[in-house]
């Protein structure tokens, strides 16, 4: 529409229904609920863009799947690299019986780590008396290996003399008494002296007989944090000799043989060093070998542990593998740690903690397998194996027991 119009007020001109436009460029209504058309004029508003036609949508991206929780591994626990070893009965060489004074004996059932020795007495001679103590002296000689702390505890004065044979180990220490006590001791030895005459150090002596339900030396093992692992006492005695009677405890058994079934020549070493627990490591590639690929269906094992001491177990396989494990009674077995790249299954006594680290399954970043050694180089690492073995298990590897088939494994010292 073409409309002459004279000078008019803006008003008129917006009623008019006229366009100042040339036919050129039409003008625009806007639909009601039109979103994309031409905005009024009198706005700030800017224009939509409008969808270009026919553009497709984008296709719904599916969420992604869950992923199972994978356990946080713990940091490994301090486990002690030494071998406890106790004292043969009696340590007191020459106890006052005659007196009818009485000698006190006890040594604990189990030692993790350092072993803390305890000796106590009142005296080692009697030539004393109300303002007269003079010194008397003690003699001891040490011959036990391993980690150990001595605590020495008498009433009079004494001057204790500590004599260590060949191969013994002591790393401490510790004497405290109501009189003056005096120490003379290998210069490695960290020494510690509380006495009240001469320090004046306010610490209970250790006592010279147990009490049922109470520690053998509660102040002894304040000071030291451990707790004590053999307790020797008597009224007046001067000379104590620890002679090892438990040192075979500290050569760990050899599992021979531990597989059974191996189709080829199978992988074994043993470093034979002593320590507080040892960590077994079994390994194979398969058990079964009609997987294919896409095709890996679940195999066996049997595992069979008699070992004596502190032991943990790690197996691995890169194949799915259900490990049947059996624990003699008189065997120990702390821990069961399995690795794998496919799903591994663990059947074992319901008292042994177990932990599962596979690829497939628990998606565990310490998934590994490995069966020869040394490594060969082809498919699993043995290398890997063994640094996640020791990492998660936080233990040195002991004895290693490899091949690329088998299902039958036996530790046992025979």
């Amino acid at each position: 529409m073409h409309c002459s119009i004279p000078i008019l007020s803006v008003v008129a001109l917006l009623t008019s229904g006229c366009s100042l436009y040339s036919d050129s460029e039409p003008t625009y209504e806007r639909p009601i609920g039109d979103e994309h058309s031409k905005p009024d004029e009198d706005t700030n508003d800017a224009p939509n863009v409008p969808e270009t036609p026919g553009a497709p949508m984008p296709p719904d991206v599916p969420d992604p799947p869950e992923i199972p929780n994978i356990p946080e591994v713990p940091d490994p626990p301090e486990i002690p690299d030494t071998c406890p070893v106790l004292a043969d009965s009696p340590v007191i060489l020459n106890c006052n019986t005659e007196a009818q004074y009485r000698e006190h004996s006890w040594r604990a059932d189990e030692v993790a780590g350092t072993a803390l020795h305890v000796v106590s007495i009142y005296e080692t001679h009697s030539e004393h008396s109300a303002g007269n103590h003079p010194m008397g002296e003690a003699e001891i000689l040490f011959s036990l290996p391993g980690s150990n702390v001595l605590a020495l505890s008498s009433y009079e004065p004494v001057h204790w003399y500590v004599h260590l044979t060949p191969g013994a180990e002591l790393e401490k220490i510790i004497v405290i008494g109501y009189h003056e006590q005096q120490i003379t001791a290998p210069a490695s030895i960290e020494i510690e002296i509380y006495d009240y005459i001469s320090r004046g150090d306010v610490i209970a002596r250790c006592p010279r007989e147990l009490t049922e339900g109470l520690g053998a030396c509660p102040s002894i093992e304040e000071l030291t944090g451990l707790q004590v692992a053999s307790f020797d006492a008597c009224y007046n005695a001067s000379q104590f000799e620890f002679v090892a009677t438990n040192e075979d405890a500290c050569t760990p058994p050899t599992a021979d043989e531990v597989i059974k079934d191996c189709g080829t020549d199978g992988y074994s070493f043993r470093t034979g060093e002593s320590a507080a627990t040892r960590l077994w490591l079994g390994a194979v590639y398969e058990t079964r070998s009609d997987h294919s690929g896409g095709y890996h269906p679940m195999g066996e094992a049997n595992v069979e542990f008699t070992l004596p001491g502190s032991n943990v177990l790690a197996l691995s396989a890169y194949e799915p593998t259900t490990w049947n494990i059996s624990v003699a009674n008189d065997a120990a077995l702390d821990r069961i740690v399995v690795f794998g790249y496919h799903e591994q299954i663990v059947s074992a006594p319901a008292d042994i903690p177990i932990e599962i680290h596979d690829h497939k399954v628990q998606r565990s970043e310490y998934w590994s397998c490995g069966y020869s050694y040394p490594y060969n180089g082809g498919g699993c690492d043995t290398d890997e194996l063994i640094a996640n073995a020791e990492f998660v298990t936080g233990l040195p590897i002991f004895g290693f027991d490899g091949c690329y088939h088998a299902t039958s494994f036996i530790y046992s010292t025979e």
